[in-house]
């Protein structure tokens, strides 16, 4: 497998996994927690067997600030898409690797079924609600099931530094994208 196969494969797997990410706490015994958030689901890594489950998520997006017309890298966007679940980040490399949002959502799909993901539909990336775009949890916890055999994921995911995005075309902005995402900070008590 050549690198540029592995980095869309990684660019894959992360726009997945941030378009179904959520907070969650999970506790190793007793009754099942008290869930703070609309949904969750806790599976064996090794089985895949869903040892709790409750609801599927509604996702809405967010930004990392990458303005149209700006000349970022691959990496950066993968930090911010990471880092800050930036939408943008996420449209910029669908249409990177597929042309366009659309083409990279059939992608999606066609990688979605190959994992047995057989509650997912997407029509964008960034997981934006659209009519016709859906998942499940159990879906969500496939797809982290498959990422975390990335080392280049979890070299990124637990990055607690701030990650600075530096316009290739603009030396005077830097975007400041802090690791906000908990599930997967270094040191981070979920």
């Amino acid at each position: 497998m050549n690198k540029k196969h592995i980095k869309k494969r990684l660019v894959f797997l992360l726009l997945l996994f941030i378009f179904l990410s959520n907070d969650v706490k999970v506790f190793a015994k007793g009754n099942p927690p008290a869930i703070s958030s609309e949904n969750a689901i806790l599976m064996d890594g090794a089985s895949g067997k869903i040892l709790y489950s409750k609801n599927p998520p509604l996702i809405d997006g967010s930004k990392a600030g990458i303005k149209e017309k700006e000349e970022v890298t691959v990496k950066d966007l993968l930090y911010g898409l990471l880092f800050v679940s930036g939408n943008d980040c996420a449209n910029a490399l669908a249409e990177h690797m597929a042309g366009s949002v659309e083409n990279f959502s059939k992608m999606m799909n066609k990688r979605a079924k190959e994992l047995g993901l057989a509650n997912t539909h997407f029509v964008n990336p960034s997981g934006r609600y659209q009519h016709k775009q859906r998942s499940t949890v159990k879906d969500l916890a496939l797809i982290m099931r498959e990422l975390v055999k990335r080392p280049e994921y979890l070299q990124m995911a637990a990055d607690n530094r701030v990650y600075y995005i530096c316009p290739k075309n603009n030396a005077r902005i830097r975007y400041p994208i802090p690791n906000e995402n908990k599930m997967v900070r270094k040191g981070s008590q979920f």
